[in-house]
């Protein structure tokens, strides 16, 4: 978001959103679209980060609070791969609560790549599960809830607090397709408001984190509606 990394989010899955996706698309301006594939890593023990592995990266952002339903999250680290064994510990299965190996079997000074983190890290650690998504996502700047703004110039990052951004996402989730809107702000009333004006607020709000250890099977599903 412009001026800060922080911000409040409002996103929920369904297999389609019908008019949904039309009033976003027709509320907002396409910024950009892009593809990609990544790994998250979750457990059973942790819901307040969001780990994942993307663009040659190791990323993660913390939930700072809570206001309602909705979260706010920020970045905390992001490592770029290759990583040693102490560096995926430290970084993925402490924060999540997955005991470290004490007698670990890798080579400390071993580094390794998304391809080598795959074959060696992610199906080892009891509790620790990767999830491989695909990611389609269309970007959107949806402007200021005041000032009557309705868009505005993707090109133009000089928006206040109250600008949002949303986007409407093309999942693929170990192979099972899903979909995504998401709408954010540094404003969690910015958020709020902009949610009940398209009706994205008839969704429950979920994020990634949750989303996927309910897809997992890691904790019980909840409905998608309100």
């Amino acid at each position: 978001m412009p001026g800060t990394r922080n911000r409040y989010e409002w996103r929920a899955f369904a297999t389609h959103f019908g008019a949904l996706e039309y009033r976003l698309k027709a509320r907002g301006s396409l910024r950009d679209i892009s593809e990609s594939r990544e790994w998250y890593l979750v457990s059973p023990h942790d819901s307040g980060r969001n780990i994942k592995i993307r663009k040659g990266k190791l990323d993660c952002k913390v939930m700072l609070c809570q206001d309602g339903e909705l979260e706010q999250w920020a970045p905390e680290s992001t490592v770029p791969l290759p990583l040693t064994s102490a560096q995926f510990y430290a970084g993925v299965l402490e924060p999540l609560g997955i005991p470290v190996p004490q007698h670990d079997t890798e080579d400390s000074e071993t580094l390794l790549d998304e391809h080598l983190l795959s074959a060696r890290m992610f199906y080892r650690h009891p509790g620790l599960i990767a999830v491989d998504l695909v990611k389609r996502r269309a970007r959107y700047v949806l402007g200021s809830t005041t000032g009557g703004g309705t868009g505005g110039d993707a090109s133009d990052t000089r928006g206040g607090k109250d600008e949002c951004l949303g986007e409407l996402v093309e999942l693929e989730i170990n192979g099972a397709t899903l979909r995504s809107i998401c709408i954010e702000s540094a404003s969690a009333d910015a958020v709020r408001t902009l949610a009940a004006d398209l009706g994205l607020d008839a969704w429950r709000n979920r994020s990634y984190v949750t989303a996927l250890r309910e897809i997992m099977g890691l904790t019980p599903t909840a409905p998608l509606l309100r």
